[in-house]
């Protein structure tokens, strides 16, 4: 007879090993935010730095420093402009997205029509490909 294993008791063994899962899974993250908050002879340094002093220095140079590109004269970085313009762009995509969304699921819902089935099929499997799957032929399409 087995013995059924409760949710709640994973014991410290399996805890501690999903831990150290998730630590591996999560170091590529930790390195890119450790990196925000070094000095750029820091961020280069081979072999890389892992105690280093953090600096806030990058941030206030993205949103109040003047670039100087080209050796020309300097620029405003507009940063916060260009923050707003992404997530302006990125709440409205995924607000219709959601209101087109729900208008359809409401529709193969409560409507049974003939077809509602492969059209289903249709919708989940072009979820299942990844996007690039898509956009290379659609690229080579209009290349030619």
């Amino acid at each position: 007879m087995t013995r059924s294993r409760e949710i709640g008791r994973a014991g410290w063994g399996w805890t501690a090993f999903a831990g150290i899962i998730a630590l591996i899974y999560f170091f590529p993250v930790m390195w890119i935010i450790m990196t925000a908050f070094k000095t750029r002879p820091d961020a280069l340094a081979v072999p890389p730095k892992f105690f280093f002093t953090p600096t806030l220095d990058n941030f206030v140079g993205v949103f109040f420093r003047a670039v100087i590109s080209g050796g020309g004269a300097a620029q405003a970085t507009e940063f916060p402009l260009y923050f707003f313009n992404s997530i302006f762009i990125a709440g409205v995509s995924c607000l219709l997205a959601l209101i087109i969304g729900t208008i359809a699921a409401y529709g193969f819902s409560r409507y049974p029509l003939k077809g509602n089935e492969t059209y289903m099929f249709i919708i989940l499997t072009t979820r299942m490909m990844p996007a690039i799957v898509v956009v290379i032929p659609i690229f080579l399409m209009f290349r030619e």
